[in-house]
């Protein structure tokens, strides 16, 4: 009988240790989301948390970034989840964030901001549709931040907060019930069935709405719109983006749209999976646009 209260003792202990160490990391608190009408879902506004020990927030929009100012000068990156940096990224080594930081620096002021407005999975559409419903923020600038796979994939309002592991409503009350059904269960899932996922990207004949909506916008405001197609490993490897990516480039081109590339700057130590990014790799987007933001701010100061 001893032993059996011992064992269980321990046993409790060790559920205690490993409850604490899951909460330290942030397990009880992932960055949640909500169902939006018009753009689907996007992070909830004004969390504040640790996940991974990663600092992430969001603003009163649901942005990464610091609340939105009325007396700055704004430039809008409109993206996807390689944008958005998701739970591995804290907001401090965000692209948005590190080209605020480099752009202020440049011109020795603190009057631009730089608006991180993505979550994962979305499309140029999604972008438009966000900003169709709070509007442009007066920009002086905008910056589509996308992939190949955004050509043409639209918003279809499929039930995914909540659902979705990536995409939760709530927390758990137990750290060690999350870490359970984000870490678990899918690795025996996978080992189980050893099926290839499914792939999300759809093959299109037509480009996705918004990339035409933020070029007229573009026009209509008579700002500088700048594209940057984000490349996946694979189509780094080939050094060539696939006939979805092709779009995009012949789109940009027929409009003569700035595009910036990272196909010959990639390399696999930037990448966290076959696409997204780590801070490394955040690090590179804000190398690649500084240079281009700053020559259009000298151009229309000219």
């Amino acid at each position: 009988m001893k032993y059996v209260r011992i064992s269980i003792l321990t046993l409790l202990v060790l559920v205690l240790v490993l409850e604490l160490g899951l909460r330290w990391l942030g397990f009880h608190n992932f960055p949640l989301y909500k169902e939006d009408s018009q753009y689907e879902y996007i992070q909830r506004a004004d969390q504040d948390l640790f996940i991974y020990r990663n600092h992430f927030f969001t603003n009163s929009y649901g942005m990464r970034s610091q609340p939105v100012s009325s007396s700055k000068r704004k430039i809008l990156l409109i993206g996807d989840s390689v944008l958005n940096g998701g739970n591995l990224v804290p907001n401090e080594n965000l692209a948005s964030t590190l080209l605020e930081n480099s752009i202020n620096g440049y011109f020795n002021t603190d009057s631009f901001q730089v608006l991180n407005i993505s979550a994962g999975t979305w499309g140029p559409d999604n972008g438009m549709a966000f900003i169709q419903k709070h509007g442009d923020f007066d920009a002086d600038l905008i910056c589509l931040v996308y992939n190949s796979h955004d050509a043409g994939d639209t918003m279809e309002f499929n039930k995914v907060v909540g659902v979705e592991l990536q995409k939760p409503d709530k927390n758990e009350s137990l750290a060690t019930i999350a870490f359970f059904k984000r870490m678990v269960l899918p690795r025996i899932s996978t080992f189980l069935h050893k099926e290839e996922p499914a792939s999300s990207k759809k093959m299109v004949s037509e480009l996705n709405p918004g990339w035409t909506f933020f070029y007229e916008l573009s026009n209509q405001k008579g700002i500088p719109l700048i594209v940057y197609l984000h490349a996946t490993q694979e189509e780094a490897h080939n050094k060539r983006y696939d006939q979805e990516g092709q779009k995009i480039i012949e789109f940009c081109n027929r409009n003569n749209i700035r595009m910036v590339m990272d196909i010959n700057k990639q390399s696999d130590d930037l990448f966290v999976d076959y696409i997204h990014l780590n801070s490394e790799g955040q690090k590179m987007i804000t190398d690649i646009l500084f240079p281009e933001i700053i020559s259009q701010f000298e151009v229309a100061s000219n």
